[in-house]
C-alpha cells in the first residue's frame, strides 16, 4: 500500500514562492495545489516513480511516498521530453 506525506513547512510554497515542480513532473498527473498545498488526488494511480521527490527544489523530504511492500528507493527525475541529438 502506498502512502503520501507532504511537509508544507519545508516547501518553498510556505515562503510565498509559487513552485509547482512536483505537480508538473508527476507522470500520472495526480498531484495538485489546493489552498497553497500539494495534494495527491488519487494515490491508487501513483506508479511510485518518485518524480515529485526528484523535482523538488528543496530536497526529497518535502514529499514522501513509500510503499509498505517495497524497499525505499532513491528519487530520480524522469522526463517525458526526448533528448536532442548533438
Amino acid at each position: 500500500m502506498l502512502h503520501f506525506k507532504y511537509n508544507y513547512d519545508k516547501c518553498v510554497r510556505s515562503k510565498g514562492i509559487d513552485c509547482r515542480n512536483c505537480v508538473s513532473n508527476c507522470l500520472m498527473k495526480i498531484l495538485s495545489i489546493k489552498q497553497n498545498k500539494v495534494e495527491i488526488t488519487n494515490i491508487d494511480e501513483c506508479i511510485f516513480c518518485l518524480n515529485c521527490q526528484g523535482a523538488c527544489i528543496v530536497d526529497g523530504s518535502v514529499i514522501q511516498i513509500w510503499d509498505d511492500q517495497k524497499p525505499a528507493l532513491t528519487p530520480v527525475l524522469i522526463t517525458t521530453k526526448s533528448r536532442e541529438k548533438k
